[in-house]
């Protein structure tokens, strides 16, 4: 972790400028609440970090050491908490938006199915009736 990587976040930013024209409002929501728990857990593992060297080197000098900010229970539930967002939540919000295939009604299907059926039957007459003509 450490500290927030400007470039990194430089580049997320870039990467999803284009989100308000392809998307809709909650894709945008779901963008910036990510953003702003990877920014949470970021800055909370920083604190964490901190502190730990700080206390490695009053231990190394004798001092008494400091409180941790957080856990690192807390700071792997934050991480974990980020993950499940980041994975089950992106399928609820970007699926509309995916669908490639949209469900036709049932006579429609049944039609593109008897179209197909018939163009490779025509495959098959013609196939035998060019056999039988050269036998």
């Amino acid at each position: 972790m450490g500290r927030l990587d400007k470039r990194r976040h430089q580049e997320l930013l870039y990467a999803v400028r284009a989100a308000p024209f392809l998307f809709g409002s909650d894709v945008l929501k779901y963008i910036f609440e990510v953003q702003g728990e990877a920014l949470k857990l970021n800055r909370v593992a920083d604190e964490f970090k901190q502190r730990f060297e700080e206390n490695a080197r009053r231990y190394e000098e004798g001092k008494p050491l400091l409180s941790l900010p957080v856990t690192a229970a807390k700071l792997g539930a934050l991480n974990s908490e980020l993950g499940l967002m980041v994975f089950t939540k992106a399928h609820q919000v970007f699926s509309p938006y995916l669908q490639l295939y949209h469900e036709r009604p049932w006579y429609s299907r049944l039609k593109a199915k008897v179209d197909r059926w018939m163009d490779s039957a025509d495959v098959i007459m013609s196939a035998r009736s060019d056999h039988q003509q050269q036998g």
